[in-house]
């Protein structure tokens, strides 16, 4: 059978529409991927300025945890998170005290601080306590059922701290606090010494040692910011950090009426 001039068989015209089909997806997919590429993979920081942080110095008002001699968690909680505070704000980076001296504040206070401003991180600063003296070292806190990068926040801090103050590592945990849970962004809560360790009650009291515990958390929230601070969507000028399934399982064709879809994860950890 003869056709008219320049027009294919069946069989081959069906094959040239499928080709044109799988060309058009590929370009849409490396278009899409081309656009979105400065989030998907890169990592570039924002300025400090455009990041939040909500400092929570554990306990006030009551006391609370006080060691062999009588040195209260509640006063060594908040003159730590004050220099954690000067540090942070000298470096730029804008910061809200959940308290900034001896009042009470409830828990769903202090997570309300942290949602109601969007911040773009939460730290609870505590020290420890148990019935057995001879118990010592630093811990930090996140929670599974809290915003997702609590676990990398906390890993952070508590790895700064540990190399500052030299304290054994009890390591990171996943606890079930209120103010992890409740709180709509990365949140981690550190536990710097044990109060109730003589030796480390007499550390507790010494500048020099909150100072090494502060510059841990310090450290740790500036390290998690630029690891997972994210980079901005031009031309949105929006800071974001996205996870993102394995686009290179899509298939190299699609029958009539198939989809693929792009699920993505995406959350904004500035402040605007």
């Amino acid at each position: 059978m003869s056709l008219p001039k320049g027009e294919l068989p069946p069989n081959r015209a069906r094959r040239k529409t499928k080709v044109k089909r799988v060309t058009t997806l590929i370009v849409a997919v490396s278009v899409f991927l081309s656009m979105f590429s400065p989030w998907l993979t890169s990592t570039a920081q924002a300025a400090p300025g455009n990041y939040l942080i909500v400092l929570d110095p554990g306990d006030g008002g009551v006391v609370g945890a006080t060691g062999p001699t009588g040195l209260q968690e509640k006063v060594v909680n908040l003159d730590i998170a004050l220099r954690v505070r000067d540090r942070l704000v000298g470096a730029g980076y804008r910061v809200i005290m959940t308290r900034d001296s001896d009042n009470p504040v409830s828990l769903a206070q202090r997570v309300d601080i942290a949602n109601r401003n969007n911040a773009s991180v939460f730290v609870s600063i505590h020290t420890n306590a148990v019935s057995n003296r001879e118990v010592h070292g630093t811990e930090t806190y996140f929670s599974s059922r809290g915003a997702p990068y609590g676990f990398h926040l906390a890993n952070h801090i508590q790895s700064r701290v540990v190399i500052n103050t030299g304290s054994q590592s009890r390591g990171v945990k996943d606890g079930a606090f209120f103010v992890l849970t409740h709180t709509t962004m990365p949140a981690a809560l550190q536990e710097g010494e044990f109060i109730s360790n003589p030796d480390k009650e007499a550390l507790l009291r010494t500048d020099a040692f909150r100072d090494k515990i502060a510059q841990g958390i310090f450290e740790g929230i500036v390290n998690f910011l630029n690891e997972y601070g994210a980079a901005t969507i031009s031309p949105t000028n929006y800071t974001y950090r996205a996870a993102y399934n394995d686009y290179q399982r899509t298939p190299s064709s699609l029958s009539p009426g198939q989809q693929v879809s792009f699920p993505f994860a995406v959350r904004n950890l500035s402040n605007f």
